[in-house]
């Protein structure tokens, strides 16, 4: 037997879609960085951010929505932080350059047990100057369900900085709180210092500190 299939039948079968896109651009004085990806799931979640930075001064966006469960157990999963670049302080003491603020409702914030991931942390990652969003912004999204998966009843506020302190310490600093089964409070910290502070910098110094309090853990850790 022949069997046959016309061009008619076939299209219904074949669908266009985006699963992710991502765009940066950079040039001196200018910063863009954009993404968005669609992960089908189940859940079916889409994580997306927005960086643009002219000199010293900019915004970053960073967020995702899902819609976890099936039929009447289903509920709204998301979070979103922002960060602005702008500079104000007491030069040459110290000079603030970002501030950031976050929340998560029915997200879990999971942060990195292995310190060499803090400076890559999201949270941290948005305040640091563009820094791993400019660099590889898709790798930053697929990133953000292992940090902050969907977990219902979860609950997370963060507040975050980014500073210069006598002009050669580079300093973030994120604090958050967080509701899920008890309380967990959280200080993620990154300092660095270059000597020279420029290109040709022959020391350069990486410090970063996690200090965290959980009551139902009943751990104080730092």
């Amino acid at each position: 037997e022949i069997y046959t299939l016309s061009l008619h039948d076939a299209l219904p079968i074949w669908s266009i879609d985006l699963m992710g896109l991502a765009v940066t651009f950079q040039s001196p004085g200018i910063e863009l960085a954009g993404g968005l990806l669609k992960s089908p799931g189940p859940p079916l979640e889409y994580d997306g951010m927005l960086l643009i930075q002219v000199t010293e001064f900019g915004f970053v966006a960073v967020g995702a929505y899902s819609t976890p469960g099936t039929g009447s157990d289903t509920y709204t999963s998301l979070f979103v932080f922002v960060a602005v670049f702008a500079t104000i302080g007491i030069p040459p003491i110290i000079e603030f350059s970002a501030f950031g603020l976050g929340v998560g409702y029915n997200r879990e914030l999971i942060v990195p047990d292995d310190m060499n991931k803090i400076p890559a942390f999201i949270l941290v990652a948005a305040l640091d100057d563009g820094g791993a969003l400019v660099n590889d912004p898709m790798a930053e999204l697929m990133s953000l369900s292992v940090n902050i998966p969907p977990k219902r009843g979860a609950f997370w506020l963060a507040v975050g900085l980014r500073a210069t302190a006598f002009q050669i310490v580079n300093l973030i600093g994120v604090l958050y709180v967080a509701l899920d089964g008890g309380v967990e409070i959280g200080v993620l910290g990154v300092a660095r210092m270059a000597l020279p502070s420029d290109d040709t910098a022959l020391v350069e110094i990486e410090l970063a500190l996690k200090a965290r309090f959980s009551s139902s853990e009943g751990l104080l850790s730092i």
